[in-house]
């Protein structure tokens, strides 16, 4: 048990993320949304349930705001030049799988012009809010132990992979 509390920890403390939401879900027991956005805004930093995020903003582009996300996980220094990541891009309900390569399109050219290699890559609705649109880049640095872990088989409703 003490070790899969100490692997566990490992993982909690070298992953970052974060999102963005474009459109809110809407509650079924209200028929409200969960939050409010003006047609040409997108908030930063927005949390899966609609908790508030850090900035709201005009839309931007994919890259721009890949790079405004990329800037604020890479700025706590968690990340260094030769480590290698396990990258997370998951959409968060409304947003296509084909918007979702583009994101991750996006954090590969950031991940490379720092020197940081990635382990493995996964693109697509895992954590979702019904049909909230926007997504959320998630980062976990991987060493041997925590490799071995992402590499084991599993098989499980919403995720496969042998």
């Amino acid at each position: 048990m003490k070790e899969v509390r100490r692997i566990a920890q490992l993982a909690n403390d070298y992953t970052r993320s974060m999102g963005i939401g474009l459109s809110p879900c809407y509650l079924p027991q209200t028929g409200k949304p969960s939050f409010d956005l003006e047609d040409n805004e997108m908030e930063i930093g927005l949390g899966h349930h609609g908790e508030p995020g850090i900035e709201k903003t005009t839309i931007r582009t994919a890259k721009e705001t890949v790079q405004v996300i990329m800037k604020n996980i890479l700025k706590e220094g968690l990340y260094q030049s030769d480590d290698e990541v396990v990258v997370l891009v998951n959409g968060l309900g409304a947003t296509s799988q084909m918007e979702l390569y583009i994101i991750n399109k996006e954090v590969d050219a950031i991940l490379n012009e720092n020197n940081i290699k990635t382990y493995k890559s996964y693109i697509g609705n895992f954590i979702t809010s019904m049909e909230m649109g926007g997504f959320s880049v998630t980062l976990m640095k991987v060493d041997e132990t925590l490799k071995s872990c992402i590499d084991h088989p599993v098989d499980c409703p919403n995720f496969k992979e042998v």
